[in-house]
């Protein structure tokens, strides 16, 4: 199974780190994993430590990409991921998110892919997290 990762940010120097170890984990023989972390100009050491962990972590299971977000916003950071992606299995997710184990993910992963393969869709959304908030857009889409 080939994924790639897509994930927006911005100024999430102190997440970046264990969110790209944890990824790192789930790559194996039969998880290729690619992670593009799309970054909307941070101010902090988020860009530093992503091109440190790239050049680590690199590996025939796992690649690391920095790519640049000049317009700051989460859906072009989603468009610019989409159009770098080297796989057809893509996951957006926060750089903030808590993963729980590989082997979840892993299961989480397989189940997620043959969904899509069986029922001949190409995007899975879920809910946001709160029910009512004061974006239109999150309202809307729950």
């Amino acid at each position: 199974m080939n994924i790639s990762f897509i994930i927006p940010v911005y100024n999430e120097a102190k997440n970046i780190d264990f969110l790209v170890r944890k990824l790192k984990k789930i790559s194996s023989r039969e998880f290729i994993v690619e992670v593009l972390i799309v970054d909307g100009c941070s101010e902090d050491n988020t860009r530093s430590i992503v091109s440190k962990l790239s050049a680590e972590l690199e590996s025939d299971n796992y690649k690391l990409v920095l790519l640049e977000n000049p317009l700051k916003l989460q859906a072009e950071a989603l468009n610019i991921g989409l159009s770098k992606a080297r796989f057809d299995f893509c996951v957006r997710i926060d750089a903030h998110i808590n993963l729980g184990s590989i082997k979840l993910i892993r299961s989480s992963l397989k189940s997620s892919y043959e969904f899509l393969l069986e029922n001949k869709v190409c995007s899975v959304g879920y809910k946001q997290r709160f029910a009512i908030s004061s974006n239109l857009i999150q309202n809307s889409l729950y």
